[in-house]
Formats: C-alpha cells, sequence, structure tokens
C-alpha cells in the first residue's frame, strides 16, 4: 500500500517507486530487474533517474526497520554468570 501511495502521488508506477527506493540504498550496488516487455524495461530504466523525498523513503523503508526486541530488549538487565577462576584459567586468562 505504501507504495501505491507513493506512485499515486508522485504520478509514476509502483515498480519505479521500488527500484528508486531500493536504489536510493547506499549499501545496494546493484538492483535484479526482470521486465517481460519492452515497456517494463524502459520503466524500470526510469527509475534510475527518480529521486524520492526524505519523508517519502522513511514511509516506505518504515515497515522493513528492524526492532532490537528480543534479546537485545533484556541484555541490559541481565547480570553475567559468574565464573569461577579456573574456568578462566582454561581460557588462558590470567
Amino acid at each position: 500500500m505504501r507504495v501505491a501511495r507513493v506512485a499515486a502521488k508522485v504520478g509514476i508506477s509502483s515498480a519505479e517507486v521500488a527500484l528508486a527506493c531500493v536504489g536510493s540504498r547506499p549499501a545496494v550496488t546493484s538492483t535484479l530487474i526482470g521486465p517481460r516487455t519492452i515497456e517494463q524495461l524502459r520503466s524500470n530504466l526510469a527509475s534510475l533517474e527518480i529521486t524520492l523525498a526524505p519523508e517519502q523513503l522513511a514511509a516506505l523503508n518504515e515497515p522493513s526497520t528492524p526492532s532490537l526486541a528480543f534479546p537485545a530488549a533484556i541484555t541490559g538487565e541481565i547480570t553475567p554468570i559468574p565464573r569461577p577462576s579456573s574456568f578462566w584459567r582454561l581460557l588462558g586468562a590470567s
């Protein structure tokens, strides 16, 4: 739904929005496309010229933002298990 809303607002296809969004990510070095028609190829290539606004990118990326739930939410509350000194000697620690 978010992709379709951004596409309607900008006046381009959902595929162009999706490809422009993925292409805007710094870690993405290539994007695989699979057009079956010349028109689909043209639409896919047109996405290279599209720059989405920061608020549009934020709206598109929000559903895939990882949440640090379990166990990250509780790791600050856990006390490390005490180990006997013989355990550390086995590991080569003094």
